[in-house]
């Protein structure tokens, strides 16, 4: 899924602070070690100082889940919130058959704002898993 929010970067293990672009000139002359970190399009940007030697960089952020295609992709979703996906089929399915849905709607919605309350809120010990590594 795409990354909505970036929630921590850390630098050789280190965390970096977030600024913006618009409130801090944000490349001095030379390189060093960088101590903050800004979102430019799709890039991240290190700075004040760009960095001066090859160090990890580990990132921390939300996704939307990957959207399932065939049968038997497996959902990004936890299993506690699969049950809401559920709703939403049963939901889709009584709306194609002209009958109402309503109930299924109103769960479908309370299990995603849990969902993203759960994602959101979480701290950085319980975002362990690491999808991919570069260098």
């Amino acid at each position: 899924g795409a990354i909505t929010r970036l929630k921590m970067v850390l630098y050789d293990g280190e965390p970096l602070k977030e600024t913006q672009l618009i409130t801090h000139d944000f490349f001095s002359t030379g390189n060093g070690r960088p101590s903050m970190w800004a979102l430019f399009g799709d890039k991240i940007l290190l700075g004040p100082l760009p960095p001066s030697a090859v160090k990890s960089l580990t990132l921390y952020f939300y996704r939307e889940p990957a959207i399932l295609v065939t049968p038997i992709d497996i959902p990004d979703v936890p299993n506690r919130f699969r049950g809401y996906l559920a709703d939403f089929a049963a939901a889709q399915q009584l709306l194609a058959d002209g009958r109402d849905a309503q109930y299924y709607l109103n769960s479908y919605e309370a299990g995603v704002q849990r969902y993203r309350h759960w994602a959101y809120e979480r701290g950085r010990s319980n975002a362990k898993q690491v999808l991919n590594e570069m260098e």
